[in-house]
């Protein structure tokens, strides 16, 4: 899971005014260490132009974005991440599973079992 993070305008606009554009860059410019440090703590200490700055969890919008073929849920700090791609063992077994039941029904209903 991809953490991808955002500055909270209606927060921010207020406080920030025409720095905001300096303000959005160096919260785009976080890392998964820093965001997940504003995840755990509620706040980080960051540089805007020079002067030192602290954000609040509520001042930036953090979203996770799944990675393809992975399907991700995170819950109360634990996220568990499934390998959801195909392969062709896998693809081969349900068509097994399939005809089997196939014929499993085709049995029962000519009672041939």
């Amino acid at each position: 899971m991809v953490k991808e993070i955002k500055p909270n305008f209606k927060t921010l606009g207020p406080r920030f005014g025409k720095e905001m554009k300096a303000v959005s860059e160096a919260i785009q410019g976080l890392n998964d260490e820093q965001i997940q440090n504003i995840e755990k703590q509620g706040s980080i200490a960051i540089e805007i132009n020079g002067k030192n700055t602290i954000l609040d969890a509520s001042d930036v919008v953090i979203q996770s974005k799944d990675i393809e073929g992975w399907s991700v849920a995170s819950e109360q700090g634990i996220t568990v991440a499934l390998d959801c791609s195909l392969t062709e063992d896998l693809l081969l077994e349900g068509i097994a599973e399939s005809l089997s039941i196939v014929f499993k029904t085709f049995e029962k209903t000519k009672g041939l079992k």
